[in-house]
């Protein structure tokens, strides 16, 4: 499961950036770019007909002024809130962004970040 969504994130934040890495980015990445991964645990329901898996991750956007990484994550929450996030043996029943959190870095670090969590609700079909 965790495969198929992973693909599937990758897929829609590759529309807005080419740079859009899971887990790490490379060394010295060009500016835009954007780093995702997941957290919290997956929830498996007790039903015997059906499964539905809780899925969080986070979507961190850096680019180099906070003007450029506002724009950024614009752009990738919009790519979100359009997609149609269903895998091949998953239905997304919903798709939530969380929060939007500015993450200062250190003092002479030259980029600036923005995180963006999600919450999605997928049932296996």
């Amino acid at each position: 499961m965790i495969t198929e969504i992973r693909n599937k994130i990758t897929t829609v934040g590759e529309t807005v950036t080419g740079n859009f890495y899971y887990q790490v980015a490379p060394v010295n990445q060009a500016y835009p770019y954007c780093v995702y991964s997941f957290f919290g645990n997956e929830l498996k329901t007790a039903d015997t007909t059906s499964e539905f898996e809780d899925i969080y991750f986070q979507i961190s956007c850096y680019q180099r002024t906070d003007g450029l990484v506002e724009t950024l994550a614009g752009q990738i929450e919009a790519a979100f809130e359009s997609a149609d996030m269903d895998t091949t043996n998953y239905k997304c029943l919903q798709l939530r962004k969380l929060r939007r959190v500015p993450f200062p870095l250190e003092a002479d670090d030259k980029s600036k970040r923005l995180i963006i969590e999600y919450y999605a609700l997928m049932e296996q079909i």
